[in-house]
């Protein structure tokens, strides 16, 4: 496994946590899962012939569309997640220092 020396996650974690990301790509959507999302027949109909597009090309451009957004979705979980970790790592080692000048304060005395 490739070394990452980040302070606020260990390389095991951080693989996981990509790992994880990834496996939730979505490479293919079903019937169902495009037909939650509402279609503009209006926009796709001017799509297809102001791209000189057939309307099958068109529905295909907005399943990759669809498809991405979820991927983007996910990354942007990754990132938020990441950011989260990094931030409770800080707060964590502030705290950590804040009580070690407390014991090095109180050794003082």
């Amino acid at each position: 496994m490739k070394k990452y020396d980040l302070k606020f996650i260990s390389d095991h974690d951080i693989y996981e946590h990509v790992k994880a990301t990834v496996l939730k790509y979505r490479f293919q959507i079903d019937l169902e899962a495009f037909n939650k999302n509402l279609l503009d027949p209006i926009k796709l109909t001017f799509d297809a012939k102001v791209y000189k597009k057939t309307i099958e090309a068109v529905l295909e451009s907005e399943i990759i569309r669809q498809m991405d957004k979820s991927n983007t979705n996910h990354i942007a979980i990754f990132i938020k997640t990441s950011l989260n970790i990094s931030v409770m790592a800080g707060l964590y080692r502030q705290k950590v220092m804040t009580s070690s000048m407390r014991c090095s304060i109180f050794m003082l005395k």
